[in-house]
């Protein structure tokens, strides 16, 4: 989670109610951009704040002035240690079988020896982890964006995680 972030989704270009959003979304000034990864479809872009971020700003006579941003931990500014540990108490005590988890980490958070030591203590424990440094990848799903990104929106911005209040179902394909 993030407080502000980019939510990217793709659209196929082929699918005619697909293709009728697109052309929505251009219309509204949405970023909208050829996948890199799929032909015959494009990626939208949206800007959006957390709604707990939401939430926690309409309550903020009551947080008495508390700096929302300081009360609300972004998943980036969890360990890894924390991470693992919390998965794997879930998998051993909740799940009883295996859970993968997805771990966004900022760039440059750990040396390769870090990131061993710590895969290394969980690895009897866990059975499945993907850890990927922010912005590591073109049109990634998830992107951290700052607060001023998120007001510059200029209207845009979703509460939510942007597009994630999919009717039905959502057009990732």
């Amino acid at each position: 989670m993030y407080r502000y972030g980019k939510r990217r989704v793709i659209y196929s270009t082929s699918d005619p109610h697909q293709a009728e959003e697109l052309k929505r979304f251009k219309a509204e000034g949405y970023e909208v951009k050829k996948s890199v990864y799929q032909s015959n479809s494009e990626v939208v872009s949206f800007i959006y704040k957390d709604a707990l971020v939401n939430d926690a700003e309409k309550l903020n006579g009551e947080l008495k002035g508390a700096n929302v941003d300081d009360l609300i931990e972004e998943a980036c500014e969890i360990s890894l240690d924390d991470y693992l540990g919390v998965q794997s108490m879930l998998q051993e005590e909740y799940a009883d079988n295996a859970i993968s988890i997805t771990i966004n980490v900022p760039k440059d958070a750990y040396t390769p020896k870090q990131l061993k030591e710590t895969m290394v203590k969980y690895l009897p424990r866990i059975k499945g982890m993907t850890i990927m440094p922010e912005v590591s990848r073109p049109q990634m799903p998830y992107e951290r964006v700052t607060k001023k990104q998120w007001e510059k929106a200029n209207g845009k911005g979703e509460i939510g995680q942007g597009e994630m209040e999919c009717q039905g179902a959502c057009p990732i394909k």
